[in-house]
């Protein structure tokens, strides 16, 4: 049997291999790309100060900054990583702060 990273490079031998669309091998993908530049979703979450499961959460939820962080290190834009949740957009927008719509006390 062989072992997992060695089926990803038997998989994807390269690393300009286009996204899978199956979500598992997806994950997997992602995993490998940043083997190859020498990361782990666990050395991502320390480089941010954060438990090692919460960048993991980015594969089951929509989760910007996360997407972002992965997405500048496999210097490609979050919208050609996840094209399913950023809809006709080719690069991605900058979210600042929200208006509130909420009327504040005293304002008509």
């Amino acid at each position: 049997m062989i072992d997992r990273i060695t089926y990803l490079i038997y998989l994807f031998p390269m690393s300009t291999t286009p996204r899978p669309k199956e979500p598992h091998l997806f994950r997997e993908w992602v995993k490998y790309e940043l083997k190859l530049r020498g990361y782990t979703m666990t050395a991502v979450a320390k480089t941010q100060g954060v438990g090692r499961e919460v960048p993991s959460s980015v594969f089951r939820r929509h989760r910007p900054k996360w997407e972002k962080i992965i997405a500048n290190i496999l210097e490609m834009m979050p919208c050609e990583l996840w094209p399913e949740r950023y809809p006709g957009e080719s690069v991605i927008v900058p979210v600042g702060k929200r208006k509130s719509t909420r009327k504040t006390r005293g304002a008509q």
